[in-house]
């Protein structure tokens, strides 16, 4: 990928702005260049803050060059696509195709779309990455990718993407070898994605990746390392929106707590408040329990429920019980997006009143089998998990 030139309009001292930001920062000042093809001539519109914007990237002209012809049909990926050099001419060139062009770049965004209406290519859909419906299965993929992002989050972004693949799809990447194209192909093969170099030119290599085929995924199915595994973690942590506290009502078993400890650390739980007589982190089967998970959750004991409601309320938390009440929502139906805070009540009594007066609204986890209700610890894990599940972006 071509290196960004230093912006001269950004003051001294200030950090420069990447084009893999979700918001630039520099002032708009749009500018037009041209991209002239053996098969095509358009003007972009293009602009400060997004890759390449003085002149057709080197490796972008050489991937549409020389890279390998377009499908005719099919859902195409343009992944990075910047103000749309890349997409507008699959576009040109299948038009029969659906060309997805994917960039977390809001102004790159905005230019691709607008260059694509003002072309008259209404086969191209410009959307964030997160608005691909999960269904698409690409026929193609094609990208320079943005190497200067990182190693681990580049292999995050390329393996998200190549897995949605069709089996007798293709990705076409265009990256400089002095950036790594070389280790890059022996990662992609060493993951399943087989890669071979279709061309080199002028430091710049051209890789055609195939698709994983179901056989080599079943062979190379594993446990994931650490380092994968915190990887996964982190993307994931990405993507989440929204936080999550918790208030437990008067949760008496410290068994029950230190799981419930141990799964508000693993979703990320900003909070919890405890009102008696609930268990405290520091009794021995508590602690037993929750593994040393209770360092990373931050744990409040408070007098009444009502003080614990002020304290969510004021630090912009959404109240909703976990209870089966005559007004309650199924946890798949109920609103919990935004920041949430929920409440588990005792063992056996459920929430007290002064609680199931205090919550702004009332969910319950729906039940299939012959027993009618969960450990209040199985309860707290299932609606922390659906509540991030309906955060994920």
């Amino acid at each position: 990928m071509g290196v960004p030139l230093p912006d001269p309009d950004v003051p001294p001292g200030q950090p420069t702005p990447h084009y893999f930001d979700a918001e630039p920062t520099v002032d708009s000042d749009p500018s037009t260049i041209r991209l002239t093809l053996a098969d095509l001539t358009i003007e972009l519109v293009t602009d400060r803050g997004v890759f390449s914007r003085e002149r057709i990237d080197v490796g972008t002209r050489f991937l549409l060059m020389e890279g390998p012809d377009v499908p005719d049909s099919g859902h195409l990926l343009d992944l990075g696509c910047g103000y749309g050099p890349i997409a507008l001419t699959l576009a040109h060139r299948a038009p029969e195709a659906t060309v997805w062009a994917i960039d977390v770049n809001d102004r790159a965004r905005d230019l691709c779309a607008a260059n694509a209406r003002r072309l008259g290519l209404d086969n191209v859909k410009v959307v964030a990455p997160s608005e691909v419906p999960a269904e698409v299965r690409f026929t193609a993929i094609w990208s320079n990718p943005p190497i200067r992002v990182g190693k681990e989050a580049l292999h995050e972004l390329l393996s998200r993407w190549l897995r949605r693949l069709r089996p007798d799809g293709q990705a076409h990447l265009v990256v400089q070898r002095h950036l790594g194209s070389d280790s890059l192909a022996r990662w992609l093969t060493d993951q399943g994605w087989p890669t071979e170099r279709r061309a080199s030119r002028k430091g710049y290599r051209l890789l055609d990746v195939a698709a994983r085929q179901k056989a080599t995924q079943e062979t190379m199915s594993r446990n994931l390392s650490g380092t994968e595994l915190k990887r996964l973690h982190r993307e994931w942590r990405r993507r989440s929106e929204g936080r999550v506290a918790l208030i437990l009502d008067g949760v008496q078993n410290p068994i029950n707590v230190g799981a419930i400890l141990r799964s508000a650390a693993a979703f990320r739980v900003d909070g919890i408040w405890a009102v008696p007589p609930s268990a405290g982190p520091d009794h021995p089967r508590t602690a037993k329990t929750a593994l040393g998970s209770e360092r990373y959750v931050t744990w409040t004991d408070v007098e009444t429920f009502d003080e614990a409601a002020s304290a969510a309320r004021a630090t912009g938390f959404r109240i909703v019980g976990i209870e089966l009440t005559d007004d309650a929502v199924a946890l798949p139906e109920a609103e919990l997006n935004g920041d949430v805070c929920l409440v588990l009540g005792h063992e056996d009594r459920g929430l007290s009143k002064v609680a199931l007066a205090g919550c702004d609204g009332h969910a319950f986890v729906p039940l299939l089998g012959k027993i009618g209700s969960l450990n209040v610890a199985h309860a707290a894990t299932t609606a922390l998990y659906e509540t991030r599940r309906q955060g994920f972006s």
